[in-house]
C-alpha cells in the first residue's frame, strides 16, 4: 500500500500472515504499521512474534526499540538497540536510535558517541546531525548545535527533527518568532505518525499565535 494507507497495509499484512504465519518479515511490517497507526502495544506484540520466530532478526529488535522508546520504556529500548547492533554492528539506523534512547536517559556522552559512530559510517546522515545538534544544545554549545542543524537541513531540507530542534534552540535564546517559524516548518515537513508531533504541537500551543 502507498499514499499513507496504513489501515490498508495492516489488512494486507494480516491477510499475508494467514498464508505465511511463520514469515518473520511480515510480522515486522505489521508491527511497524501498527505503531504508525498509534496501536503501539499491538505493534510490540507483532514484533515479539517476529523475534520468537527469528531470534537473530536485527530489524525486529530495532523496530521494537523504537516502539519501546515511544512508550518511554527506555531500559527495554536500550536492550533492544544493543541486541540489534550485536546482530548487525553496521546497522547505522540502530546507532541513531540508541543515541536517541541514551539522550532520553540523559546519557549525553553515550548519545554523542552513537551519533558520531553513525556519522563515521555515513557522513551524510541528516538525522544523526540533527540529533547530535540536540546534544550540543544540551551541553550549552549553541553554535555547535546550529552548525549541526544547518548541515542536517542541507542534506535533507524536509527534516522535521532539525526544524524542531532549531526551534527549541531559538526559544532558549529568546527568539520567539524564529521558534514559531521553525516549529511550523517541523509540522509542515513531518508525517502524521511522526513521533515528535505531540511535542511540537505542545510548543506551538504554548507559544500562541
Amino acid at each position: 500500500k502507498t499514499g499513507g494507507d496504513i489501515d490498508g497495509a495492516v489488512a494486507d499484512f494480516n491477510e499475508a500472515l494467514k498464508i505465511a504465519p511463520k514469515f518473520a518479515s511480515i510480522w515486522v511490517n505489521l508491527g511497524v504499521a501498527l505503531h504508525s497507526k498509534g496501536e503501539v502495544d499491538r505493534g510490540i506484540e507483532a514484533l515479539n512474534e517476529a523475534i520468537r520466530l527469528r531470534p537473530n532478526f536485527a530489524e525486529a529488535f530495532f523496530n521494537r526499540a523504537a516502539a519501546r522508546e515511544f512508550k518511554k520504556d527506555y531500559a527495554g529500548a536500550l536492550a533492544d538497540c544493543n541486541e540489534s547492533l550485536r546482530l548487525n554492528p553496521k546497522m547505522e539506523i540502530a546507532l541513531v536510535q540508541r543515541g536517541l534512547v541514551k539522550h532520553e536517559m540523559r546519557d549525553l556522552d553515550g548519545a554523542w558517541d552513537d551519533y558520531d559512530a553513525a556519522l563515521r559510517m555515513n557522513p551524510e546522515n541528516a538525522e544523526a546531525f540533527a540529533h547530535r545538534g540536540a546534544v550540543h544544545k544540551d551541553r550549552g554549545n549553541f553554535n555547535g548545535a546550529l552548525a549541526d542543524y544547518d548541515t542536517s537541513l542541507r542534506l535533507n531540507a524536509r527534516n522535521p527533527e532539525a526544524h524542531m530542534y532549531r526551534g527549541e534552540l531559538f526559544l532558549a535564546i529568546g527568539d520567539t518568532p524564529g521558534a514559531k517559524a521553525e516549529m511550523a516548518k517541523a509540522i509542515e515537513t513531518s508525517t502524521p505518525d511522526w513521533p515528535f508531533r505531540a511535542r511540537v504541537e505542545g510548543l506551538i500551543a504554548r507559544l500562541g499565535s
